[in-house]
């Protein structure tokens, strides 16, 4: 429920971040003239490898800008890192560029640059893991602007490594101009279909027939995809009511004015409907353009970071002037399951401000690494809001909670406290055995699974969570020892193959430590 004081420093600034192992945070910037990150030849880093145990990092190598990209996991779990800027003059430009990064919890792993690249240029691009364990990639510009145009704009999909095609889709023209990074969700009851939003319209598409399958009301209120930027989450998906899809979005900005209020609205739309439409809500009482959205694993979503008003962009006027410049420092918690009247909490805030190219993520012990804020064309410690290299922790309310927390020991008969970096393998449809420590004598469980997905630019790019059904508690011969029966999810369409985390909870406090899992 605090956040610590950020005397971290991750190495290169957070406008990117992605938990690619249980210790290990994948820290991505663009190429700049960074001070903090440097290699053993004495040049520039944008990437790090920042660990979550210790609090170093280890500064990794790359030839080509990073700007304002985007990433996914292939089923084996892989991060798929796609596209980029003009390289600043400092390093190739990274356009068409496709890189390839093994996760590894010590210094093994580096990035893989590989020639095969995309079909064409992309800019502030879309990417999301497919139930078949390929990545989807979607939109962006052909090169470097603030606000998307008919010249530049790149209304495509692809699908990678599948298919080498640039598949053409109309809702990427018909939301210009404010349709960068646009949210994608694939949809949990529905073969191959996902929800795709951009500025305020939203559609049901096909991505196998490539149909739109149904156009949804246009969302109320202003613009919410960059440089108008809210932010986006599937809710908390549950066997309870069979998975039901349900999305809420938050946030954004009515016009490109550095003084302009931003929106203090969210709405939430439920798909399972047969004709779905907005019900409007507040933003918890602060309006918020670039907020991020963390799905925390009670299923209650923290919003976090952003401004009070203006737009995502840099300083203008020779850097004199920002086009945010009124940071957001409360974080606020929302419950989907409960009355609307109730759904919203303020929580502590942080000290530092985070807006635009701020970052905010999961991990494995259910609290939020929280990093970034770059609104400078370049490196510059000197300004009101200067390139942000600290990293903080914030944690939610259920660690003041007294009650026993769980340590889980095994799952499937592996043991999960000698971790090496590797997933323990599940399979879908499958009864996982979990072995715990407790001391509560009557302990209450609640069981999920979480793929922290990949962050940046408000964005968090295939974050999902998924409630399991614990079907079965019994202690075993060992004191303060109990086996939990969970139920692993149905199929690939609830939650994506590849690298997710299981977390449990007692009567409402998160397990020591969430178990890294490969489903497939």
């Amino acid at each position: 429920m605090t956040l610590e004081d950020g005397k971290k420093l991750d190495g290169a600034s957070a406008m990117h971040a992605v938990v690619t192992s249980k210790y290990k945070v994948l820290i991505i910037d663009k190429a700049e003239r960074n001070r903090e990150a440097i290699l053993p030849d004495g040049k520039t880093g944008w990437s790090t490898q920042y660990s979550l145990t210790n609090n170093t990092f280890r500064t990794l190598k790359l030839t080509s800008d990073t700007f304002c990209s985007a990433g996914a996991f292939l089923a084996n779990g892989t991060l798929v890192e796609t596209a980029g800027g003009d390289g600043m003059g400092l390093t190739g430009e990274g356009y068409r560029k496709i890189r390839l990064f093994t996760p590894c919890e010590d210094a093994s792993c580096t990035w893989n640059e590989i020639p095969d690249t995309m079909l064409n240029a992309r800019w502030y691009n879309t990417m999301t893991t497919l139930p078949d364990g390929n990545v989807f990639i979607i939109g962006g510009s052909t090169r470097s602007v603030a606000i998307n145009s008919k010249i530049v704009n790149n209304p495509t999909f692809e699908i990678y490594p599948r298919s080498r095609e640039q598949i053409p889709l109309q809702f990427l023209i018909d939301t210009l101009p404010n349709n960068l990074y646009p949210q994608v969700h694939v949809l949990p009851d529905r073969e191959d279909t996902m929800f795709l939003f951009a500025n305020k319209k939203s559609i049901l598409y096909n991505y196998e027939t490539r149909e739109t399958i149904a156009f949804l009301p246009d969302i109320p209120g202003p613009p919410r995809s960059y440089p108008l930027t809210g932010t986006s989450v599937l809710l908390p998906l549950s066997y309870r009511n069979n998975y039901k899809p349900e999305i809420l979005i938050c946030g954004g900005s009515p016009k490109t004015d550095s003084k302009a209020p931003a929106a203090n609205s969210c709405g939430r739309i439920d798909l399972s409907k047969d004709k779905p439409v907005w019900d409007m809500d507040d933003f918890g009482g602060i309006g918020r353009v670039m907020p991020d959205s963390v799905i925390l694993p009670n299923a209650q979503i923290v919003f976090i970071n952003g401004a009070k008003k203006g737009f995502a962009g840099y300083v203008k006027a020779k850097g004199t002037r920002f086009v945010n410049s009124d940071p957001v420092f409360t974080p606020v918690l929302y419950d989907p399951a409960k009355e609307k009247s109730d759904r919203w909490t303020t929580l502590a805030p942080s000290k530092i401000a985070r807006m635009y190219h701020s970052t905010a993520t999961l991990i494995y012990d259910g609290s939020i690494f929280v990093a970034g804020s770059n609104p400078q064309p370049d490196f510059n410690p000197n300004s009101l809001f200067p390139t942000e290299y600290r990293a903080e922790k914030f944690y939610p309310p259920y660690f003041t909670s007294s009650t026993p927390r769980l340590t889980i020991t095994s799952l499937l008969g592996e043991d999960t406290l000698s971790y090496s970096g590797v997933p323990i393998k599940i399979k879908y449809d499958q009864t996982l055995t979990v072995t715990t420590k407790t001391s509560d004598p009557e302990p209450e469980i609640f069981a999920s699974i979480i793929h922290f997905g990949f962050v940046t630019h408000s964005t968090n790019m295939g974050q999902r969570f998924v409630e399991l059904n614990v079907v079965g508690i019994k202690p075993t011969r060992n004191e303060n020892e109990i086996t939990i029966k969970v139920e692993s999810p149905p199929n690939a369409y609830v939650i994506a193959p590849g690298p997710s985390y299981l977390f449990l909870m007692n009567k409402g406090r998160v397990c020591d430590e969430a178990v890294h899992v490969s489903l497939g």
